[in-house]
This record gives C-alpha cells, structure tokens and sequence, in this order.
C-alpha cells in the first residue's frame, strides 16, 4: 500500500492536511529561530555571529522552495507551511538583529 491508502497509525485514508503545513512550517521557522538566537552569544565569541548570516541565508533559500512549491498543485499545503516557517524565522532574525546591534561597541 502506498502513503495514501494508509494514512498515519495504520489508518486507512490520506494523512490530515495539517500535519504536512504544521511539518514544513518548524522544519523552517525552528532551524532560522535557532541560528538566530545562537547568533546574539557573538558578544562572547565573535565568531557566532556569523550564525545569523546563516540563518538568512537559509530563510532565502526557504522562501524559493516555499514559492515553489505553492505554485505546484500537489504541494500547496507544504508550500504554505514553508512560507509561514520563513515569515516566522524573519519575525526572529529582526528580533536578533537588534539584539546583535545592542552589544556591538563603536569605538
């Protein structure tokens, strides 16, 4: 039996709608929220603010293969769910953006 015929548990029937949006969307807002946060201990290590750059890199990416898939017919739930983790993960890199700023000294 192939995914649709067995749903999830063993149940017959396709899996629920949500859980395709709910996957997507925190396999995409925890990893940027994540690097985001890790990314204001720069002020003890320098190197970790590095970290944010990663996560907007990885936040542009996502919102490529979200726009991508909302336009496919198939994928359209897993699409929105990639596009709500990014508008989430931009939510938490503005947050640790200003919190980078607050520790950064000017000479």
């Amino acid at each position: 039996m192939n995914d649709g015929e067995r749903g999830q548990a063993g149940r017959r029937g396709p899996r629920p709608a949500g859980t395709r949006f709910r996957s997507s969307m925190l396999a995409v807002a925890v990893p940027i929220w994540g690097l985001g946060a890790l990314s204001v201990g720069g002020y003890v290590a320098e190197g970790l603010y590095y970290l944010w750059y990663i996560a907007a890199l990885y936040a542009l990416i996502a919102l490529f293969v979200g726009i991508g898939f909302a336009v496919s017919k198939n994928s359209r739930d897993l699409g929105n769910g990639t596009l709500a983790g990014v508008g989430i993960g931009v939510l938490g890199l503005g947050v640790t953006c200003f919190a980078n700023l607050a520790t950064v000294q000017f000479p």
